[in-house]
């Protein structure tokens, strides 16, 4: 859990509370969005639940996404950590084009620059074509299509380095704030 918010040009992080338990819950429910993201069969109790485990263990962010009118537009977090490697994902985003790559940004830059971890990594629905493309816009080491046998589908593990994520960002920061004020 994070005590300050991480402050974007379009879209603020901050730690999920419980009062953001129905939103996360519904964002993952979403039809558009469940089609390539294991589907939360939960009831928002449960939910708040999780959140309160979440906020007290230890190497496990979990993200509100809020846009500039403070409106939550998503979800994304970092977890699993071992070591210097963590788990980049959780991501459920409708905040458009410059808010959802953002808010990533934001979330790899507090991976990297602030925990100091060397590594994030995750795992794409293979057949989830946008969501490659999106990890791709930042750079992704994107594994062939595998079969997971724990979920029964194909998948493609990807990762990202902290030594490449300077370049990254500069790369990055110049399309998603190109002719937007400071």
């Amino acid at each position: 859990m994070i005590t300050e918010n991480i402050f974007g040009r379009y879209v603020t992080l901050s730690s999920a509370t419980v009062e953001d338990a129905e939103f996360s819950l519904a964002i993952r429910q979403e039809p558009a969005m469940t089609k390539f993201l294991p589907r939360l069969e939960i009831s928002v109790a449960q939910q708040v639940e999780w959140i309160s485990r979440q906020r007290e263990a230890a190497g496990d962010y979990f993200f509100i996404v809020r846009n500039k009118k403070a409106e939550r537009v998503g979800v994304l977090g970092l977890y699993d950590f071992h070591g210097d490697t963590a788990g980049i994902g959780r991501i459920a985003m409708k905040g458009g084009f410059r808010g959802n790559r953002e808010a990533f940004l934001l979330t790899m830059r507090f991976g990297f620059k602030t925990l100091g971890l060397k590594k994030l990594s995750d795992w794409v629905y293979a057949e989830n074509e946008r969501a490659i493309k999106f990890f791709n816009f930042f750079g992704a080491h994107m594994a062939e299509p595998d079969f997971d046998a724990r979920r029964k589908i194909f998948s493609r593990k990807f990762f990202y380095t902290a030594e490449e994520f300077a370049e990254t960002e500069e790369r990055v920061s110049k399309i998603i704030y190109a002719d937007s004020p400071r």
